[in-house]
């Protein structure tokens, strides 16, 4: 950010109560700034801390009861997502906006009424506050499941030997 006083002509660079004047605004603007800054943090789910997860939870009648700050954005993220109708592309996206892409796994079992949803080990704490939050949002006729995963990978060799040969046998009477 430039200099308050540069943004005034030459002529009146070098008088003294200018210099005063703006070096004295120039403090007041940059506590300006620095309060812009955290009215924009706390404006968005994604990267508010305690005054704006407050101000969230006060607003969507949420009742705190953690202090963690993490599962405290899933469910203001959560209850920001809820919205008709509650198909499996709403679903999709809901999961995508709370865990991301590639941390999850749906399996529908249409005919059994039956849905599971798995999480990344990443989010153990999230599992129950999810479970809590589809059995409110999911047809009632659903059994719902929620559970973690992890996903492994390692190397695997694989090796194989293959002999011909011919088997004579040598014997009988001599």
């Amino acid at each position: 950010m430039r200099k308050l006083i540069e943004h005034l002509p030459r002529f009146l660079r070098d008088i003294k109560e200018y210099k005063e004047t703006c070096s004295v605004e120039e403090i007041e603007l940059k506590n300006l700034e620095s309060k812009i800054e955290e009215i924009i943090i706390e404006a968005s789910a994604e990267t508010a801390n305690s005054y704006g997860l407050e101000r969230y939870e006060k607003i969507l009648n949420i009742i705190n009861t953690t202090e963690n700050v993490e599962e405290r954005r899933f469910k203001i993220k959560s209850k920001l997502t809820n919205q008709l109708p509650f198909n499996m592309k709403w679903l999709d996206n809901k999961l995508k906006s709370l865990v991301g892409v590639g941390n999850y796994k749906i399996n529908l079992d249409s005919e059994n009424y039956q849905i599971t949803i798995q999480i990344s080990h990443v989010f153990p704490d999230i599992a129950n506050v999810m479970n809590n939050d589809l059995r409110q949002q999911l047809p009632s006729n659903l059994i719902i499941t929620v559970n973690l995963f992890r996903t492994e990978t390692s190397n695997l060799y694989v090796g194989g030997f293959v002999h011909v040969g011919k088997f004579i046998k040598i014997g009988g009477d001599i």
